[in-house]
């Protein structure tokens, strides 16, 4: 049978009902799309279950060593600065920043240990563990008030008596 006038015309209104239906389609596959991600969002924001908190709870009595280790550990640290540091430095020690060396070697041991803390850790030994550095902070600044208030009393000293001497 020849194609008439008529069915061209009902064969191109059906194409354009076909892609208009594949156009609702594909809107409707997008919107579920997005009402899958924003339930996917709300799913993640239900906290999965923590087993590491639950597992180190049950050494919680025994956590004070892990704390007087990090403590022996900071004061180890604070004694090779006090040992090992330049305090006064010549024409030729003076250092490329102008800070102490010391104060990274003890922001860096705290760092690493933090990393290691947040690893086996609850809360509660994390607050234990604050207090040490804290603790080990302050003993480094006491440390840096002594030497270099001794060394400004040094050069103090020092230039007292140059002048004196050219006087």
């Amino acid at each position: 049978e020849p194609l008439t006038a008529e069915k061209i015309k009902l064969r191109y209104k059906y194409e354009a009902l076909m892609k208009q239906q594949h156009e609702v389609e594909a809107q409707i596959a997008r919107q579920q799309k997005k009402q899958n991600a924003r339930v996917r969002a709300q799913q993640d924001k239900i906290e999965p279950i923590e087993f590491m908190n639950t597992l180190s709870s049950a050494f919680v009595n025994y956590m004070q060593y892990y704390v007087q280790l990090e403590k022996q550990s900071i004061a180890d640290v604070l004694a090779d600065i006090r040992k090992n540091e330049h305090w006064m430095c010549t024409l030729q020690t003076i250092p490329s920043e102008a800070r102490y060396a010391g104060i990274d070697d003890l922001l860096g041991y705290i760092k690493s240990s933090i990393v290691r803390c947040a690893k086996i850790g609850t809360e509660y030994i994390f607050y234990q563990i604050y207090h040490e550095y804290r603790t080990g902070l302050e003993q480094y600044v006491e440390l840096l008030q002594q030497k270099v208030t001794a060394m400004n009393t040094a050069v103090a000293q020092k230039n007292r008596n140059s002048s004196s001497k050219n006087i």
